[in-house]
């Protein structure tokens, strides 16, 4: 199963069921169309794909939602051996609240809900350099002990770099370059239609998802000397 967290998500991604699903699901329907391979230095295709949108934004009442079918209309693009395919189920989960008071609930009775490490966090225009209530959430990730991916987008490659001067001072353990999976660099699948914004500083251009960056975060992603 590959688990994914949306971290910080909100009504643009979460207004209704049926958005959620437009959004994500192209990406549902890429990895369905991941086949098996022989190649043993490929890695397998996940079999279910469970992704949890968390956020103290979500529009009211978006918990109380049924779990969302992202699966496409077919498992098996182009009418192939459905045996080559290995994607059965993708579902999508609205959690409320702050990320690190979700990741400290140990009595959550629905077991959908409950907290687990996922595969990969992220956060899409995330902003972490002007918003302090992030702080709290990347230390509960970066303290976990499992070791955790967090992918964070941003509106221009400069507001990226300002995320990682924020992701450097909040990793603080020797040298947290060492949590680098890759530097702030222009994302090749944002989008490319100029986003209209009121602070925009000048000579500067704003576009959804413009540039990203990646840490190791965890206390299994330390590296060791």
């Amino acid at each position: 199963t590959l688990v994914i967290h949306v971290v910080g998500a909100d009504p643009i991604e979460c207004e209704s069921s049926e958005l959620t699903k437009i959004l994500f699901g192209p990406f549902v329907r890429w990895m369905s169309a991941w086949k098996k391979s022989n190649d043993c230095n490929t890695p397998p295709p996940p079999v279910h794909i469970r992704l949890y949108l968390n956020g103290p934004n979500l529009p009211k009442g978006a918990e109380l939602r049924p779990p969302i079918d992202l699966m496409p209309p077919t498992s098996t693009p182009n009418g192939d051996d459905s045996e080559t395919f290995c994607l059965k189920s993708a579902t999508a989960v609205y959690v409320g609240g702050l990320y690190h008071d979700w990741m400290s609930k140990k009595d959550e009775q629905n077991q959908l809900c409950r907290w687990e490490p996922p595969d990969f966090c992220i956060a899409f225009n995330a902003g972490i350099w002007g918003y302090s209530d992030w702080h709290p959430t990347i230390k509960a990730i970066n303290n976990a002990e499992a070791a955790i991916p967090f992918v964070i987008t941003s509106y221009t490659l400069e507001e990226a770099e300002d995320d990682e001067d924020v992701m450097k001072e909040l990793i603080g353990d020797g040298n947290p370059c060492d949590r680098c999976i890759w530097k702030p660099v222009p994302n090749s699948f944002g989008s490319k239609q100029k986003r209209e914004t009121a602070t925009a500083s000048k000579g500067r251009e704003y576009r959804e998802n413009a540039a990203w960056q990646a840490w190791k975060l965890g206390r299994k992603g330390i590296k060791k000397s």
